[in-house]
């Protein structure tokens, strides 16, 4: 998903996790690395559910923050959209949670269906499939939902080609059905 013609190809990506806030990505795709770059929190999903326990006064009070929140994710997505690849590149140096990844530095790298695992822990989840790898400097293991059909159809055909690693694909696009499908 290049948002402009000067762009790498891209797709988004939710990285989920147990005990903090998940995160949106975009993952830049260059030649020989990828870019990860944070593109804002679930943030607003946790603070309007914890609100609505607080009544109406806690609603009203977390919709100015989540308010806020929605302006600097728009602000960032505008940032990123308009970014060229020095851009992109300097911009995943900067902060806590955007990061680079040199070709050979994701190992345990995986494409995937929604387990019934990820199905129970996330009913309502959209995610059309999962992207899993270790992260290059923490080693923790990272799990990633596609957000898009299109995107993971790229994700699947040009990560093999970029990454040292094996890429271990286990879907399929299933035309007829309109999904990703368990690989043969």
């Amino acid at each position: 998903m290049a948002a402009n013609p000067n762009q790498p190809p891209s797709f988004r990506g939710r990285a989920i996790f147990h005990v903090r806030t998940n995160r949106y990505y975009r993952v830049c795709i260059l030649p020989d690395e990828l870019l990860f770059l944070d593109a804002g929190t679930d943030a607003d999903n946790v603070m309007m559910g914890a609100a609505a326990a607080g009544g109406l006064v806690g609603v009203l009070v977390a919709s100015l923050f989540v308010s806020r929140g929605a302006k600097a994710r728009v602000t960032r997505q505008e940032e990123l959209d308009t970014a060229d690849v020095e851009k992109l590149i300097e911009l995943a140096m900067e902060g806590p949670h955007s990061f680079r990844a040199g070709a050979a530095e994701l190992t345990d790298v995986s494409i995937g269906r929604k387990s019934l695992w990820y199905k129970l822990n996330f009913p309502n989840a959209q995610a059309v499939g999962l992207f899993h790898f270790r992260h290059p400097v923490s080693g923790d293991r990272v799990v990633m939902e596609f957000l898009d059909v299109e995107e993971m159809k790229l994700a699947i055909e040009l990560l093999p080609k970029v990454l040292k690693a094996e890429v271990a694909v286990d879907v399929e696009w299933d035309e007829e059905r309109r999904r990703f499908v368990a690989a043969r």
